[in-house]
């Protein structure tokens, strides 16, 4: 999340129940992470394999079942 203040995002999170994985991003648009995956928009969903692995740094929610179902098949 890039949000302002943890406050609200907390609150957002209360809210919105996303069953997702969200973190808070202290320096919000100034963060490395929008930084380093050239983060332009919000929503942006991001999906990780095992040890922190970047699968697909730019998930279309609606693709976003067959993006993990995909990343669980075994090679």
């Amino acid at each position: 999340s890039l949000d302002d203040s943890f406050d609200n995002w907390k609150e957002g999170m209360k809210k919105h129940q996303t069953g997702f994985v969200n973190v808070f991003s202290p320096e919000a648009w100034e963060s490395l992470v929008v930084k380093y995956f050239k983060i332009k928009s919000i929503p942006r969903y991001i999906l990780l394999g095992k040890g922190g692995k970047v699968l697909n740094d730019n998930v279309e929610i609606d693709n976003l079942t067959k993006e993990v179902s995909n990343a669980l098949k075994v090679k």
